[in-house]
């Protein structure tokens, strides 16, 4: 009997490892986004934390502001049918670039589709590069 036991510990212990093995952290390679004044170079990372695949995702941008115009560029990111988020204000100047990282969860479906753009603060409305996606 106490074999059995201790068969079956050993057993759902290895379960536990496979399956956390199966949720590990996915890394995607890197897309850019080039707009006249800005390039933004990012990098997207997603994993489950409420136990659907893909349910968090960080999106980690260098921002370079690549024209002396004083506009600022910024990187908006979102997922399919959900509200964008804007991060990685580069306020140093032309040439300069900067690194930021925006996490969010989905906890309701997860990720399926993650897009983004780089965007120049101008007068009126800000202009915009072609959007880049992930599908996941």
């Amino acid at each position: 009997m106490k074999r059995t036991v201790i068969t079956v510990v050993a057993a759902a212990a290895a379960l536990t490892l496979t399956a956390g093995h199966a949720q590990a952290d996915t890394k995607r390679a890197s897309k850019t986004a080039k707009l006249t004044g800005s390039k933004a170079t990012c990098s997207l990372q997603t994993w489950p934390g409420g136990g659907l695949p893909n349910d968090h995702a960080r999106l980690t941008c260098k921002v370079k502001d690549t024209k002396a115009d004083g506009y600022v560029p910024y990187v908006v990111w979102r997922g399919d049918g959900y509200a964008a988020t804007e991060f990685a204000f580069n306020r140093k100047g032309a040439g300069k670039s900067i690194t930021a990282s925006s996490t969010k969860a989905n906890p309701d479906a997860g990720y399926e589709t993650v897009y983004f753009k780089t965007c120049l603060t101008t007068p009126g409305w800000d202009r915009c590069s072609d959007e880049q996606h992930w599908s996941l």
